[in-house]
């Protein structure tokens, strides 16, 4: 029986350590070479397509628009976006295609 629990408990360590060291080495490689960083972590430079992309979004930025009240007032380009504060980002409308 004890030995039972000791194997169980050695094939449960090897699962997590798999597991962990899969995930940390996927998320690393989730974008491609010619991907280049900006100043948001989640918005990369594709320089192929040279267009940005949202890694959240999992899509490119096509547009990004400035609402107040319900309404669109600006339209804003993608290098004024990533500058932008999180903070401020909860009234722009972001047109992402995935």
């Amino acid at each position: 029986m004890k030995l039972k629990s000791i194997f169980s408990t050695v094939l449960l360590a090897f699962t997590v350590f798999f597991i962990t060291s899969f995930n940390a080495s996927a998320s690393e490689n989730d974008i491609p070479e010619n991907m280049e960083h900006t100043a948001n972590p989640n918005i990369f430079y594709d320089t192929d397509n040279q267009k940005y992309f949202d890694k959240r979004e999992n899509g490119y930025i096509d547009e990004v628009y400035r609402v107040e009240g319900g309404k669109v007032v600006e339209s804003i380009s993608p290098e004024e976006f990533i500058q932008i504060e999180e903070t401020e980002k909860m009234n722009l409308l972001k047109i992402v295609q995935t």
